[in-house]
């Protein structure tokens, strides 16, 4: 998109076109007296995405979005938006949009949603790096947009820019990779005369600007351009890489042990990886580095149906790419042919040929699903002890005992997002079985994941169900879903049953309730018909067994609400004990600090 060329334009104002960026180039940039930034050029190929939500997790600067859209996929430039949002909710975002003189500019509907869509956009700027138009209004926006941040500031104290001068000639030494917080504490008071409080302040500062990147242990990384090297050493598709992390990582594990750790972070000190709590002075039992991938939204934490934890993490970018079992090549000969019904009966494979086919489900959203989304779903999954294959944008779970000789109460569904090239906007829910259970507990999984994670999603979703041909949107569902409760196919007669749905609908209740059918008129229209007493007995007995199949499906559904109450309380419960043991480790250790101090 031209992002190194650009940095290069507003640093020297002169054009230089130069290669794509390797991982992160930071680089100063001084606009005349007015004000001198820290610039960080984030690479922009696949390889690196993985990598910066590390640096704008929680950002205090400006993000600049650079689009060029002669060349570039609009759709994507939302989703690296939303992510970058994600990251940094209330930094404000300056969008650039490239090659200016070649009229490379957004249309009129694109600009509109870019400003609806996301509010701290500050402006928009069509610039040319060649010709430099467009280049000075950038600055000026820059220049304003930074003023009005917390940590720009006009007068520093001489002792900081000491401070700052003496980090630097360590940062010059390429050995070191960082100063532990003892170091930095001790420089600080000791040499450059800080108080408790203004080492404190220097640090925030020094982070917020760009000079060093500081660990949960309070390490400092003094060159923070290179936490890409250390997120290289995970986020890899390097089969020699993957081999040295152990046959879990295909599958997109990470075991938490030192023997796994100390080969793949083996070149980096010690306290930053190793699970060992004797090293270095952290009170966490995550290492510095682990808990700086869990930040950055890129690992996550896995624990099993009791609420303990698997000492292991789920890494999404190190999951197959394709579905196990289907290949690219006809993946691509799939989307060749056909679309979404094309996808769907190559997906359903993955599901047991000889069960019963229940009605799919789609979600759909006005912006692609987030990468991480899947993730959460895997990673919920697991807790239930349900996960069965997985990918990348998918997964397959189960209800029941799948090596039971009777597979009478077994149920599978699969959760997938389409390939980009035909829907990335929606999520998939395709099941069989005998029961609605496994779907059920998909619906749920996704319905908590919107909820916890992604409430804005909830307003831009609609629901749509098919069986065969046969199709309703999300109106039509709506419209059933507390009354009658279910969808009626004219011809066989068939009910399909609508209450698992209503997970997701739980934010439109209020609504749907106050649409419902006139109960009065219905009941008056039904006393007209008067039916043989045969025919009301059979309508007595069917009444009598849909009561008894509606408290039988209750009874499930609220079992497995009640289980997942029971892990959510037991999780909770262990994070509040660590919480109070590093509370007690950290007095434990402050009396021991005194006692030594009174000794």
């Amino acid at each position: 998109a031209g992002k190194t060329t650009l940095v290069r334009r507003l640093q020297s104002n002169k054009f230089d076109n130069f290669v794509m960026t390797d991982g992160v180039d930071m680089t100063s940039l001084s606009f005349g007296n007015e004000m001198t930034f820290m610039s960080m050029d984030f690479g922009g190929q696949d390889e690196y995405m993985y990598t910066h939500p590390i640096f704008i997790k929680d950002s205090e600067g400006i993000l600049i979005a650079v689009y060029c859209p002669r060349i570039g996929d609009f759709q994507q430039f939302t989703v690296n938006l939303q992510m970058i949002v994600d990251c940094a909710p209330t930094a404000p975002i300056i969008v650039v949009t490239t090659k200016a003189d070649e009229k490379a500019l957004l249309k009129p509907d694109e600009l509109t949603f870019l400003h609806n869509k996301f509010k701290n956009i500050a402006g928009v700027f069509p610039v040319d790096s060649f010709s430099g138009n467009g280049i000075p209004a950038l600055k000026t926006a820059m220049i304003q947009q930074a003023l009005l941040l917390e940590n720009t500031i006009r007068k520093v104290p001489a002792s900081f820019l000491a401070f700052q001068e003496l980090l630097q000639n360590f940062r010059n030494d390429k050995n070191r990779f960082s100063v532990s917080a003892a170091e930095f504490r001790d420089l600080a008071m000791r040499q450059v005369k800080l108080d408790e409080e203004s080492a404190t302040l220097s640090k925030r500062l020094f982070a917020a600007w760009g000079d060093i990147s500081v660990l949960n242990n309070g390490d400092c990384v003094l060159r923070p351009q290179e936490l890409a090297d250390v997120l290289a050493c995970v986020f890899t598709k390097v089969s020699t890489k993957l081999e040295t992390m152990g046959e879990d990582a295909r599958e997109g594990l990470l075991l938490h042990n030192n023997a796994v750790f100390r080969k793949i972070f083996s070149k980096f000190p010690a306290p930053l990886w190793s699970f060992d709590q004797s090293i270095g002075d952290s009170n966490s039992p995550i290492p510095p580095f682990l808990q700086l991938i869990y930040d950055a939204n890129l690992a996550f934490p896995l624990y099993g149906p009791d609420g303990k934890s698997l000492d292991a993490s789920l890494v999404p970018a190190l999951l197959p790419v394709d579905p196990p079992g289907i290949t690219a090549e006809q993946l691509r000969s799939t989307l060749n042919r056909g679309g979404m019904d094309e996808i769907m009966k190559l997906y359903s494979k993955l599901l047991p040929s000889d069960m019963y086919s229940l009605p799919g489900v789609q979600i759909k959203f006005d912006l692609a699903i987030p990468d991480r989304f899947m993730a959460l779903v895997q990673v919920k999954a697991r807790s239930y002890n349900t996960l069965g294959r997985s990918w990348k944008q998918g997964c397959v779970i189960f209800s029941g005992d799948p090596g039971d000789a009777n597979p009478s109460g077994v149920s599978y569904a699969m959760i997938f997002v389409p390939p980009k090239e035909l829907d990335p906007r929606s999520i998939v829910v395709l099941s069989v079985g005998d029961s609605t259970v496994a779907r059920s507990m998909a619906l749920v999984m996704i319905s908590d994941i919107i909820n916890s994670q992604f409430s804005s999603m909830n307003a831009q979703k609609s629901v749509s169900l098919w069986i065969g041909k046969k199709s309703w949107d999300h109106q039509q569902i709506k419209k059933n879903i507390y009354d009658p409760g279910f969808l009626l196919l004219k011809k066989t007669k068939q009910q399909i049953d609508l209450r698992g749905l209503r997970v997701l609908f739980e934010h439109e209740k209020q609504e749907s309730l106050t649409t419902k059918p006139n109960e009065a008129s219905v009941t008056e229209t039904s006393k007209d018909v008067k039916l043989s007493p045969a025919l009301e007995r059979l309508k007595f007995l069917s009444n009598e067994l849909n009561k008894i199949v509606e408290k039988k499906r209750k009874q499930e559904y609220e079992k497995m609400l009640i289980e997942q109450k029971k892990l959510q309380v037991a999780r909770a419960e262990k994070q509040r004990q660590q919480l109070v043991l590093n509370k007690e480790k950290a007095l434990m250790k402050d009396i021991q600090a005194a006692e030594s101090r009174r000794e």
